[in-house]
């Protein structure tokens, strides 16, 4: 039950993460963002690791786990968060957490596919209930909905359509890599990899320095880049991937599919977002769900 604890503690972090790029995306640029937000994560998760690992295990790491979490990361960390942020600034929070999130369907095949995890009836009935109460808890009501321009919109959608199967690539790819790694090992390898390719494409983009330097960022938008670094690529990331290490990464990724429930309660109390009836039933459907998921869990 510990492994559905932390997958539950991810989601509100995600959650938690994705709030804080919207407030700061009207200041950072998205990429920016996500830049700077995995430098501090990977700079508080490397203190921790020197303080408890010796250097000298990355030696002894083989080089095909060095190769699947590196792909990982450009899947996941790079691509789809970057994906997800860029959804969320179109389309905002409440709609684009929703159809990124239902990227657990991906990682339930996959894993299905690729290494037999044993999943039963209950926990692809659990995923199903699961992602359908998400769905109906972030659709917003039709008097809350303001005219969107068409292709934005649906450019909006493609993006979060695109984290979700990235999404769901990385959690297969970190199955893989870690694999005979200690967890937080593997998790200092993943996210300094994911800050050193985000600043290689930044520089890339932007040129060097950055248009909006982390150091001469104000005083607020520093604390919320400071936080969300913390919260997201450092502590959800490890929460995360001892999840996958204690129940494999398809039932992880279920639990973790109530991000989007987070994410609107957040949305309508910090973002001033409406809620409507699907939300108390939206929320239901998922708790069901999850209770499926965790009760095949813990009977093996």
């Amino acid at each position: 039950m510990i492994g559905v604890a932390a997958a539950l503690t991810t989601a509100l972090l995600w959650a938690l993460t994705s709030m804080l790029v919207k407030l700061e995306a009207r200041r950072l640029g998205v990429l920016a963002i996500n830049t700077y937000r995995a430098t501090i994560g990977a700079a508080a998760l490397l203190v921790v690791f020197l303080a408890f690992r010796d250097p000298a295990v990355l030696l002894t790491v083989p080089a095909d786990r060095y190769v699947a979490m590196v792909i990982s990361v450009l899947l996941g960390m790079v691509g789809g968060a970057t994906l997800n942020f860029l959804s969320i600034v179109r389309i905002g929070l409440g709609r684009a957490f929703p159809i990124s999130g239902a990227f657990p369907l991906g990682t339930l095949l996959m894993a299905a596919l690729l290494f037999d995890e044993q999943l039963g009836w209950s926990e692809v009935a659990g995923a199903l209930v699961t992602l359908a109460g998400v769905v109906l808890v972030a659709m917003p009501a039709k008097a809350a909905l303001t005219p969107l321009d068409r292709r934005n919109n649906l450019v909006g959608v493609a993006l979060a359509v695109g984290a979700a199967v990235l999404w769901a690539l990385s959690s297969i790819g970190t199955k893989i890599g870690m694999e005979g790694v200690d967890l937080l090992t593997a998790t200092a390898i993943r996210l300094l990899a994911a800050a050193l390719m985000l600043w290689v494409l930044l520089i890339q983009i932007e040129g060097w320095p950055p248009k909006q330097p982390l150091w001469r960022l104000p005083t607020p938008s520093l604390i919320s880049i400071i936080v969300a670094g913390l919260l997201g690529p450092a502590l959800s990331t490890y929460l995360w991937m001892f999840g996958i290490q204690e129940m494999g990464a398809a039932r992880t990724d279920v639990v973790a599919a109530t991000g989007p429930i987070f994410a609107v309660v957040l949305a309508a109390v910090i973002l001033r977002e409406p809620l409507g009836w699907r939300v108390p039933v939206g929320a239901v459907l998922s708790a069901i769900g999850i209770m499926l998921v965790v009760a095949r869990i813990g009977s093996t």
